[in-house]
């Protein structure tokens, strides 16, 4: 067996059992929702902290995040995990937690596709002068990659392509 995938049933089992016990705070010791929420973004955030030394590939990582994020969608529609989704206020930070664990995840492994990514938006947005002397805005580098209608267009998928490129 791969190390990887023990290693990622070791955290599917972590998770489950934070999930567990969060929900068990809420139950059991009558803590308030927003206790149980909190526990639950901290030692979640603590236990992602451990990704990097367990995971080289990110694909790893984003099956955990997706069953995670499912697991959460699911107890959030059927309502059975009160200790981590009830509030008093609309918010989706307790099914929507994984999507940023994968991200940082991912941005720390490919930093150089950030960067190229941020250079290319920032060359997109600047007004550059041309070689004949004329100053155009970037969306004069449009006609080069793609038809785009509109500038924001480029500025979007340009760097998103950029972004993908090490996978």
């Amino acid at each position: 067996m791969s190390s990887q995938l023990i290693a990622s049933v070791i955290f599917l089992v972590v998770f489950c059992l934070l999930l567990i016990v969060a929900q068990g705070m809420y139950k059991f010791l009558k803590l308030e929702a927003e206790v149980s929420r909190k526990f639950m973004h901290v030692s979640g955030g603590i236990v992602s902290l451990f990704f990097p030394y367990f995971f080289k590939v990110h694909w790893w990582v984003l099956l955990l995040c997706c069953i995670a994020f499912l697991v959460l969608l699911i107890t959030y529609i059927k309502k059975s995990l009160p200790g981590i989704h009830k509030t008093n206020r609309l918010s989706f930070g307790s099914i929507f937690f994984p999507v940023p664990v994968y991200i940082c995840f991912f941005a720390a492994n490919n930093l150089i596709a950030i960067f190229y990514s941020f250079c290319l938006y920032l060359f997109l947005l600047f007004r550059i002068r041309l070689p004949n002397g004329e100053v155009k805005d970037g969306a004069v580098f449009q006609g080069l990659f793609f038809k785009a209608k509109k500038l924001w267009q480029v500025q979007f998928v340009l760097p998103s392509v950029a972004f993908l490129l090490p996978l």
